[in-house]
């Protein structure tokens, strides 16, 4: 997998001082800052979680940097329905230190067939990002972060190629535009 990257001003340096002071110390989410930091390619690992009966429940994604080893991301991925919506959404879930952070995606065909996962939603309950945090034993706080937006379109280029852009807006702003090339290893 080859990804590229490129951040906004000046909501770059937000992105900066989350990933340099919080990402890095609890080994999740580290979008990469910089395109060359991407520059020797990521690996990418899929372990699937299987119930008693040996039914894949589950999917855990790990990703790393080849040059540094530094992981990227480590998410569970499943289908779940929320109770704003009528149909199937992905469901990625990043464990963190006393919870999680969890965003639901919304699938939906575009006029190219090309599958797209938005995580724009309406309301608590629909698609969108929540940060999940244990408070103390037996209590958690949820809450919705209606500001954070991403965006991802998959698609098999003219040279037959998988490819991902994925959109990070934060306030309406542009974050962070991440592109990926998949090829079969």
């Amino acid at each position: 997998m080859d990804v590229w990257a490129k951040s906004s001003f000046p909501m770059n340096l937000g992105l900066w001082l989350m990933v340099t002071t919080i990402s890095r110390k609890v080994d999740q989410l580290n979008f990469p800052l910089d395109v060359l930091e991407t520059a020797k390619g990521m690996d990418s690992e899929i372990v699937h979680l299987c119930d008693a009966s040996g039914r894949a429940r589950y999917a855990g994604w790990y990703r790393r940097l080849l040059e540094s080893g530094r992981s990227l991301y480590t998410g569970f991925y499943m289908t779940e329905r929320v109770p704003q919506g009528a149909r199937a959404c992905v469901k990625v879930v990043f464990p963190m230190p006393e919870g999680n952070a969890t965003v639901i995606l919304a699938p939906r065909i575009d006029a190219q067939g090309n599958l797209e996962l938005d995580s724009r939603g309406s309301c608590f309950g629909d698609v969108g990002f929540y940060r999940v945090q244990r408070i103390r034993p037996g209590r958690l706080r949820v809450w919705r972060v209606r500001s954070l937006v991403e965006h991802f379109r998959l698609y098999v280029d003219a040279e037959d190629v998988l490819r991902c852009d994925h959109r990070v807006r934060f306030l309406g702003l542009p974050v962070l535009a991440l592109h990926y090339r998949i090829t079969p290893s």
